[in-house]
């Protein structure tokens, strides 16, 4: 018996469709070959590293100002100051100071960083001392040039809490240190015949290493283009206070050339060497995101 031709053709073109599938099917069920899965995986652990390193870049900021420090206080010195040796002065200027800082953002918005300073304060003034004006005069009729100088470089360690992602943002910020704080005084005395005139000399001159504190609030107003992808820049102003306490026996040589001097003067004048702080700075933030909001 025999099949029509017909039929055996479709029979083969069947039988070969269903082979294909079958074979389809095998392959991709089949696992990948080693070298194909130890390449996925090399790109996945690629990919977890680039994630990771991402992740633990850290945004930091450096910036630097100019500050005013305003209310330093040496109360009982320039009253024994003004009573004395009849000088005018009733305080330090203002000085104009500097500052840069740097710190890291390890705490999301939080930032410990480190930050420098110098100022110095100055009373310098010339007089003529009149024995008459006092009740009890400490020396006869005396040209004076008074020159004090308090110079201060205070080291603080700092911590900030910072919306660093946004462009416009008020921060506080709190810092514990050290400062080195440089204390001269010089009179220069004009040279006269009257009996019991003072001689001219350095008076004081001395540093002290103590401790320093400062509490401060402040406005950032980042640029709106930025400097590269990952840079930023702005500026900001700030308002803080500075603790810096020292003690110093400031009037102890001076005394010895008064025709009296009260017994305070042989020890320690208190001096707050901080005081109320303004700030204008610039600043520059490396941000750990390619986007700043």
């Amino acid at each position: 018996m025999s099949w029509p031709r017909r039929w055996v053709s479709a029979s083969c073109k069947g039988l070969a469709t269903i082979a294909t599938v079958i074979s389809l099917g095998v392959l991709l069920a089949s696992p990948l070959p080693a070298q194909q899965r130890l390449d996925h995986s090399q790109a996945q652990d690629s990919l977890e590293q680039i994630r990771s390193a991402a992740q633990k870049r850290r945004t930091v900021r450096l910036y630097g100002d100019l500050n005013w420090t305003m209310s330093i206080t040496a109360t009982e010195f320039f009253e024994d100051y003004r009573t004395l040796v009849g000088g005018k002065a009733s305080a330090f200027d203002i000085p104009l100071g500097v500052a840069i800082g740097v710190s890291s953002f390890q705490l999301g918005d939080g930032a410990i960083g480190l930050s420098a300073g110098y100022y110095k304060a100055v009373v310098r003034e010339s007089y003529a001392y009149d024995p008459d004006l006092y009740p009890r005069p400490t020396g006869p009729p005396q040209g004076v040039t008074q020159t004090v100088t308090m110079s201060v470089l205070p080291a603080l360690l700092t911590l900030d809490y910072f919306p660093v992602q946004r462009q416009f943002t008020g921060y506080l910020g709190a810092g514990v240190g050290l400062a080195s704080v440089h204390l001269f005084w010089d009179e220069e005395l004009a040279n006269t015949s009257e009996p019991g005139a003072r001689l001219g000399g350095v008076r004081y001159d001395e540093s002290h290493l103590v401790p320093a504190f400062q509490g401060r609030a402040g406005v950032s107003l980042g640029f709106d283009d930025p400097l590269s992808t990952l840079t930023y820049a702005g500026i900001y102003i700030e308002a803080g206070y500075t603790y810096i306490p020292v003690h110093a026996p400031l009037f102890k040589a001076t005394a010895e050339t008064l025709a009296w001097a009260p017994e305070r003067t042989a020890g320690d004048y208190n001096i707050q060497a901080g005081g109320f702080v303004l700030r204008f700075g610039f600043e520059v933030i490396l941000s750990g995101r390619e986007k700043r909001p």
